[in-house]
């Protein structure tokens, strides 16, 4: 039978994720900074979009909402994946895909501007949001911008729906000779895995720069004046994230 072997209490577990996290700045060396560049290119972004737009003024606010928040799951991303919380920083991963999805399919159709706003009004305005942003319509196969984002979607549902796999991470079974003992971690990585936080902070990084391809494409006509300073900085980081996962593909 499972069993506590021990009493924790919350404290010592936010002590226990500072460590972690500090742990984890050392070990990601001369990397460390590459979230805070993916951060400063948002915020360059963010700095650029005008506060008023030749398009529709509602469909601007909502596509500048979904982004900011597509922005603060990264943040929540990569905090998480350095405290050795692997399930929610894919949970961060696919929840931010899912959001630009959203905002690449209103960027494309206004008509369903109106539907987007008016998801949380009644029963009948879900309904209507959940038809229109269902997976499908989000992902289109001939889509060719979201169909990369689409294939990191698949990847990390397989690991936050309620299945064996995404339970996997902070679980194990031990065999005793009276019989087995199941061990559940709060932290689901091994202290020995060399790899991580490395390879999971690396790979959000590289989803999030993907994430803001498709956003530089949204805000296209926006940020017109200033798409040179934003490609020279996206181009940038993009050379040290293609370094940095041919080395953990190495490892």
């Amino acid at each position: 039978m499972p069993t506590h072997s021990e009493t924790v209490t919350i404290a010592e577990y936010a002590e226990a994720e500072e460590q972690n996290r500090e742990a984890s700045i050392h070990r990601l060396s001369d990397v460390a900074d590459l979230p805070d560049q993916i951060e400063d290119l948002y915020q360059c972004m963010s700095d650029f979009l005008p506060r008023r737009a030749s398009r529709d003024t509602a469909q601007y606010m909502a596509l500048w909402m979904l982004c900011t928040e597509v922005r603060n799951e990264f943040i929540q991303i990569v905090l998480a994946a350095l405290r050795c919380h692997r399930s929610a920083s894919f949970r961060g991963m696919r929840r931010a895909i899912e959001l630009t999805g959203q905002s690449w399919l209103l960027h494309n159709r206004l008509d369903l501007v109106d539907v987007w706003w008016q998801r949380e009004q009644s029963d009948a305005g879900e309904k209507a949001a959940k038809d229109a942003f269902k997976v499908t319509a989000l992902f289109p196969t001939s889509d060719q911008v979201v169909t990369p984002i689409y294939e990191r979607y698949q990847l990390k549902s397989r690991f936050v729906h309620p299945s064996l796999l995404s339970l996997a991470g902070g679980h194990r079974v031990d065999a005793l000779d009276e019989g087995h003992q199941m061990v559940a971690e709060y932290f689901e990585l091994p202290g020995d895995d060399t790899n991580e936080p490395l390879r999971n902070v690396v790979y959000a990084c590289d989803t999030h720069l993907k994430l803001l391809d498709v956003f530089m494409r949204i805000f296209e006509q926006e940020l017109a004046p200033n798409r040179p300073t934003l490609h020279v900085r996206f181009n940038a980081i993009l050379a040290r994230l293609q370094m940095q996962i041919a080395k953990v593909a190495e490892r």
